[in-house]
């Protein structure tokens, strides 16, 4: 498999997995990415809505680019 790139450019980024949205951080020259349904995400919940409540395992990583912009490095 390929390493496919997303190129941030401001907008948001669905997950190729699942279609949930793209959280990531890049504090310095490289970071992480993970989808918005992941365990790891920080997520409220409403304990009546337990049972419609998703997962999703996808994962990526960022680099800083030179010109500041960032991009998400990922497998399929």
């Amino acid at each position: 498999m390929g390493e496919n790139v997303f190129s941030l450019d401001g907008t948001s980024y669905r997950c190729p997995k699942c279609d949930g949205e793209v959280r990531w951080t890049c504090p310095g020259d490289t970071g992480y990415a993970h989808c918005e349904h992941a365990p790891e995400a920080t997520r409220i919940i409403q304990i009546h809505l337990i049972h419609e409540l998703k997962f999703c395992d996808w994962k990526g990583k960022c680099r800083r680019r030179e010109n500041g912009s960032v991009e998400i490095y990922y497998h399929p």
